[in-house]
Formats: C-alpha cells, structure tokens, sequence
C-alpha cells in the first residue's frame, strides 16, 4: 500500500490572503492529523522551538548476538562481513540534538549483554571494514569499567557529534586522520589499550592516532575521574578513523553507470528512460527531498504558498535590475525531487514549429520541429474533456489527435465544477475581439509521473539531499574527460564515480553554476571564484533569457468566486474539507488560462501595426558577436510573422502584489481586500540578454542571477503595446467585461491607468518574470555562443552532457515544462544510441 500523503510544513506569517499561504497550509495539516480522531480527544501538541542541527548526520548501530542464524554467525567478526552484517540493527539516524539524545536517553548501556555492541557511525557507513568508506581506516581500543561505561559512552558520543574528537586527531602537517564511528561493546577477553583495526596507516615512526587516542583516553579519564581498568569484564570502547586529507564516500560503480545531477523535470525523464535497459545503472543526486506524498505539492491551489519556502524552493533572486528602477526580481524554481514541475501552474503549451525550426537555422544539425515532434506525443497521456466542459470553455477546436495517449505525464482538462463564469468568459471574448480559438489549446492539470515508473528498478538510486561541489576530471589526456561527481549530503562529504558519463540537469541556473565550480567557463569568472581552470568556455552561463509580463489586476462583481475568497473565515475552514474529500474545491486548481497571439492581432489598427514593424525593422543588434547576431536577426522575424505568436496572455483568479517582486511568499496575494480578476500581459520573444555566473567556489552560494530585464529598448517597446490592448481591448470585451467591476475599467488599488505617457514607466515599476529562464548552456556550436553540441555534449571535454531548460538557444513560445520533458526524451534516445554504437554499452561513448 503507498505511503499515505503527508504535509511537511514549517512555520512562517500567515498572508493577507491565506488561500496558498502559511496559514492554509497550517489549517490543512491540522485537519489532515485530526480527521479520525474525535473532537473531545484531540490532542494539544505545544510548538516545540527548532533543535540545533549538528555538523554531521549519526545512525545508531546495535549488534546483536541474538540475531545469530548459526554457530559459525555467533563467532563471526568483522572479517566475515556476511555473518556481523546480519546481525547488525539500524536504530535510529540523527541531524539535531535533541533526536541525539532522544536516542542516547532511551538506550541503556549498562544492559548491554555479553557480545554485544552499539556503534554510532557518521550516516552512510556501516560498522563493517568492508564498507568502502572504512577501507583505508582503522580502530584504537581501550577498556572501560563495565560500572562506568555509561558515564564514558554519553561523553564520548558528546564529543563525537560535537566535532571534540574530529578537532583532536588533526594532524600537526594539516592533514587528518577523520572520526567515522565509536563502538562500545562487551566482552570477557584481556583487551589491550588499543585494537588492530588500521589500513594503509600514515607513514612514521608511530601512527599519529596513537598519540591523538592516548590524549582522548587522558581527557576522558580526567573528565570522569578514574583510568582504564585491566579486569577482564569490561566494556570496549573503540575509536575508529578514516586517513586521508578529507573524510569522503565513495562509490563503487560496476557497469554502464551514469550520474544525473538534479532529479528535476529533465533528470527524472532520463533515469526512468535509460533504466529501462537493465545492463545501465544510475544514480540521481538531487539537492532536494522527495516530496511525492506531500500535499503542498499535490493540491494545485497551494503551490504559490511553496514559493520562498526553503523546503520547496531554492529562493534565488536576481541582481539590482537596472532598467527596472534597481529593483530585485525573485526566482523561485523547485527543490524537491521532480524540480520546478513540482510547484509550477501545470501548463501544457507547445513550442511552435518556428521555434524549434529556429534551432536548426542556428547551425544545430538535426533539429527540426519534424524531428521534435514524436517527443511531445511520446510523453502524454491525455483525458479527453466532458462534452460539457468542451461546451462550456469553448474548446470546439480542441484536436485529441494531436495528443498522446500513452504517455507517462497525465494531461486534461478541469471538471464539471472546478471552473467559473470568468473562465467561461476567457476564450469568447477573443472571439469578440474578432480572433477567436483556432488552434489546439493544448493547456492542462498535469503531474511529473516518471519516477514511479521507475522507483523499483534495481538500477536506479537517488540520492536526495545531494548538494553538488563540482564534476571530477581527468585531465591527463588531450581533453578533460568526466569520471565522477563530488557531492555532500547532510554536511558530509562524498564522491561518485562515473564509469560511462555525467548528465548535468541542475537547471538554467545551477547549470551553468555547476560547470563553473567544476573549473568549465570564462578565465575571468573561475579565476575571481578561485576555482581551478579546466576548460575555457566563455559563452557558459551567458545568453540567459526570460519571459517578462506587466499584470494588470481588475475587481470582480460581488458573487462571482476567486481565490481571494478564501480570506474569509467560512470559505478557509472548507476548503481543506474538499480538498480531501474529493479533490475537489479551490485547492484542487490553480485557476490558470492563457491566450497566444501575434502582434497584428493585438494590433488590429493597420496604421499602429505598420508603425511598430517599421520600428522594430529599423533596430540593429547591439552585439558585434556573430551567434548573438544571428539570434536578433530570428526574433526579429518571429515578431514580424502574423502567423507566429509574439504575445501571451494568462490570466489567474486572484490578486497580486507586483511591488514586491523579490518576496515571492506575498507576490501572489492581493494586499488590500476584495476579490480581482488579473491578466498577464507576456513578451514571448525578447531581445535581452543575461548571465548566470558564480561568484564563489562554495555551491551552496547562489550564482550572480542578471536577465538584463528591458535593456535593449524593442523589449518595452513591444512590452507596452502588449499592457495596452490588455487594459484597453481585452479587460472592457464583452463576455469578460461583465463580470469585472465598471466593465473592466476598475483596476486593482496597486495599479494605475495606463496611457502613452505613463505605460513605459509603469512597467519598469511593476513588471515581473514568469519564470522561464533558458539559454544559459546554450545548444549551439561553440563560435556562435554555444556550451553544448546538437547530441547535449559538452564542448570541449568529454563524457559530460547537459540537458535541461539551459540548452535551449531562443526562448520559445509559452510555458517550458512541455519542451524540456520532449527535449529529456529525445536526449535519452540520444545516450541509448551512444551506448549501442560503443560495443553494446561497453566503453564510453566517444
């Protein structure tokens, strides 16, 4: 049976509006743990303030002599790992103080029987010499009274998880010799002072543990007030270390392995593809947890109280903008297991043929819309809609044979009851605006299903909470070539070892940061970081693009239901009530629609459409380089293309607070009562250009995040005339128009009305991103800007491959999550033709 959904929920200020914020989510739990129990029962649970955290995560060991199958396991050791390991019981991991001594309070020594052991290791490794990590390790013994060993066990595993013993074996040279674990164990036998666990010990006339070891018995025996005893029934306290300069993990890869880094979107699509072939193992290292259960993430109308939530999103921000008055734009972009899928607005929009035609134009041989194509079919699973939901959202035009479905990605549309007179009216006022629907809508509700197809294959491991330092190369040949990742879990670090190739998928921002700590980018950018250079690329992290929209928020008519309607009390408390019931009520969607347009259907005055073409015809690139240069000279044509879309329009049921673009936990949330209607208006093509760049060697520092947002002057150019028609056109177009306040003419209280005059500066005031970065990794041949080749490959080394939404070269139409699950798809095709081309998977593709 599966683990039933949980809700992992730290404390933060309820919002203005609690309908995806802190306080729905607290009010969510709270029904989710008291839903079977009576009212006159429950119970009261204090808010316990936050343990400490420790510098490394322990697991309690406990060996047991009663888990002896046989005779030969009763006297079995840590030389015959099969039998000691059979008896070995995990008790319990600890990261904070106060689980160390939940566990440590609850486990009495002094009952241990004769045989037995506890051990406390660093999470990871067993107590077994044949673990990988212990191999070049060893163990210093000494005895304690059986009496007192309690009193020296809580002080020993004090200064364990304290560090105290870790700052006592630092060498004199700088080197170390690392704490990995304490045993304690019973025995009848004479035991020496010290045990003959050691490996490949340092060299010298005496092993520099020995002294550290004689000075920890010395301390310990001062702390508690007597020495070692020689009796024969006495309590062995074994110190065991690792040598060597830092204390790491490694793993040992056998065949055909491959390491993804970032289990988002795009690296879950390859592991569940590649380990479809049994004979290609792979390991996922994903940052952050698996929340696959967790109702924050499964009910659609939280996810923007998941935004600026640590345990959901990485938080990233940009720098000052300066064509945005200084202002700091926030990015969030997802931490859990399945990325940014896991808190976006689950919207199904389609490049357009233009646009990945627009790849091979670029010198990407082989990359066409016709050769795309299968992959978007390939990864959906559509639900076809009600005949009644087709009557009552207009999608007469909806084509189900354009869909896929078999797919692993489940794609719909919402039901009976889920939608509003405001979503009824969306579409028919295009309609009155002499446009209409004419193409395949392709919008949806969908979720990231590729893990679970995946979860129970034997070749798969994932890693979470896996924070990446860098890839390892080796560079002794005439190109730097992969072989393994180094990583830190829980503050612990480790390493992995690739034997085929590295698949980078950390995303348009961690990416091109990942690259740069590993030593691949511009001299200048790796020399300020002090990060060693492996290979100079100059164009990594460079080419970073983003959809800019200007939001415009009008006040609905009394009646008619929005989100902010859950900041009323009786609405609040029975929304969970659905939710739960039946996935049903305003949690169970995310009140999202969309339009994509041209600029001569905004623009329907041929006098103002001839005006802007010969404005925009008019602009020269600002850029001497020939790939950027060629990029302008096809924006330019997909804007000038009536049949290409230039804009697009969303439109979500609630308010928003655009003057505090860099805190996404209130953005979303309309900061003065009432109920609003808000329309982005969305540049899908702009002509600006960022970078992503490290600025230290440490990965968990965010990279300097700069969109250049508006810098080159075409975008609030367009930008305006998109604002416009939205305020001017769509907003006061019947069926819409009534059922805004005033026909559409009352704004939201943080808006003004616009004009020519004040439009250009209103947006630099209030414009936000829709959160679409791509570029910074950019697929193209290296002269033109390029970081990958048409297959993903890395260039200029070799076993390295990226592929995630920073390959893209030119920002496509509409949402990304679409494209990167074709694009991991057709990757995946890419990699498995690689391994059948190098004798059937046995050497490395290149």
């Amino acid at each position: 049976m599966a683990a039933p959904p949980h809700l992992n929920l730290p404390s933060s200020t309820p919002t203005t509006s609690p309908a995806r914020g802190a306080e729905m989510r607290d009010f969510l739990t709270s029904r989710l743990r008291t839903s079977r129990i009576p009212p006159q029962t429950q119970p009261t649970v204090p808010q316990q303030p936050t343990a400490p955290p420790l510098v490394h995560a322990w697991t309690f060991w406990h060996d047991r002599q009663d888990r002896a199958a046989t005779q030969s396991t009763s006297n079995a050791t840590p030389d015959h790992p099969s039998d000691y390991e059979d008896r070995l019981v995990p008790l319990a991991s600890i990261a904070d103080v106060a689980a160390f001594w939940g566990v440590l309070n609850n486990f009495d020594i002094s009952l241990l029987p004769l045989r037995d052991s506890v051990h406390l290791f660093k999470r990871g490794v067993k107590p077994l010499w044949e673990d990988p990590r212990n191999a070049k390790g060893g163990a210093w013994t000494f005895r304690v009274p059986k009496s007192q060993a309690p009193e020296w066990w809580k002080e020993v595993c004090m200064m364990a998880v304290g560090e105290q013993l870790q700052a006592a074996v630092v060498g004199e040279d700088g080197g170390k010799d690392d704490i990995c674990g304490i045993s304690l164990g019973v025995s009848c036998k004479p035991a020496a002072s010290r045990s003959g666990w050691k490996s490949n010990r340092r060299d010298g006339p005496e092993n520099v543990v020995h002294d550290h070891v004689s000075y920890l018995r010395s301390v310990l025996a001062s702390r508690l007030g007597h020495q070692a005893p020689h009796n024969e029934n006495a309590i062995h306290l074994r110190l065991f270390y690792y040598q060597g300069n830092e204390w790491e993990r490694s793993v040992s890869i056998q065949r055909g392995f491959k390491v993804i880094i970032g289990g988002g979107t795009a690296g879950l699509v390859l592991a569940s593809r590649l380990t479809e072939i049994p004979s290609i193992s792979v390991a996922v290292l994903e940052a952050g947890q698996d929340r696959s259960t967790d109702l924050n993430v499964l009910a659609p109308g939280l996810l923007t109280s998941l935004y600026g939530n640590p345990d959901y999103d990485w938080i990233y921000t940009t720098v000052q903008q300066t064509h945005l008055n200084d202002r700091v734009i926030g990015h969030p972009r997802g931490k859990p297991l399945g990325g940014s899928s896991a808190i976006n607005y689950l919207a199904w929009t389609h490049a357009s043929r233009r646009n990945i035609d627009d790849w091979g134009r670029l010198g990407n041989e082989g990359w066409s819309w016709e050769q795309l194509e299968p992959y978007f079919t390939k990864v959906e699973n559509v639900t076809a809609p009600s005949e009644a939901v087709v009557q009552d959202l207009d999608l007469e035009s909806l084509e189900l044979d354009l869909h896929g479905t078999a797919g692993p990605v489940a794609n719909g549309f919402p039901r009976e009851g889920q939608y509003t007179v405001l979503d009824e009216a969306w579409p028919r006022s295009y309609e009155g605006l002499g446009i209409g629907v004419k193409e395949d809508p392709r919008d949806d509700y969908a979720a990231n299903t590729y893990l679970k197809a995946a979860a129970s294959r034997k070749n798969l491991k994932v890693f979470t909470d896996a924070l990446v330092a860098k890839i390892e190369f080796d560079t002794h040949g005439r190109l730097p070539v992969a072989t393994g990742v180094r990583f830190s879990i829980n503050g612990t670090a480790h390493s992995i070892k690739a034997k085929h190739e590295v698949i980078l998928s950390a995303g348009s921002f961690g990416s091109p940061q990942i690259l740069e700590l590993s030593g691949i980018g511009s001299k200048q950018v790796l020399r300020a970081a002090d990060v060693p250079l492996v290979h100079e690329n100059p164009n990594v992290g460079d080419n970073l693009q983003d959809h800019p929209y200007m939001p415009l928020g009008f006040e609905v008519n009394p009646g008619i239901p929005t989100l902010d309607d859950l900041a009323n009390k009786t609405d609040f408390n029975a929304a969970p009530d659905e939710y739960l019931a039946d996935a049903t009520g305003p949690l169970a969607t995310v009140a999202l629609g969309g339009a994509l347009l041209s600029l001569a259907q905004i623009l329907p005055n041929a006098t103002e459409y001839a005006s802007l073409t010969s404005e925009l015809s008019k602009l020269k690139s600002k850029t001497s380089h020939p790939g950027l240069a060629a990029q302008y000279r096809l924006t330019l044509s997909d804007l000038l293309n009536p049949s290409e879309a230039a804009v697009q329009h969303m439109n979500t049921a609630s308010g928003m607070n655009p003057e505090l673009a860099n805190d996404t936990t209130q953005l979303f949330f309309a900061p003065t009562p009432g109920n609003y209607f808000t329309i982005l208006g969305v540049l899908e093509h702009p002509f600006s250009r960022g970078t992503v760049h490290i600025v230290s060697s440490d990965p968990a520092v965010h990279p300097d995040i700069d969109p250049h947002y508006l810098e080159h002057p075409a975008d609030i150019t367009i930008l305006s005339k998109i604002t416009l028609h939205v305020q001017n056109a769509l907003a006061v177009t019947p069926p819409l128009s009534d059922h805004l306040v005033g026909n559409g003419t009352v704004l939201q209280p943080v808006y003004r009305h616009l004009t020519e005059e004040n439009v250009e500066s209103e947006i630099r005031r209030l414009m936000q991103s829709e959160y679409h970065p791509v570029g910074t990794c950019a697929m193209l041949p290296k002269k033109s800007g390029g970081v990958v080749d048409e297959r993903f490959r890395v260039h200029g080394v070799r076993g390295l491959r990226v592929v995630d939404a920073s390959v893209i070269p030119m920002l496509p139409r509409g949402n990304l999550q679409t494209l990167v699950y074709a694009l991991a798809e057709r990757a995946a095709d890419f990699i498995k033709a690689d391994l059948a081309k190098s004798d059937h998977g046995k050497e490395r593709p290149w």
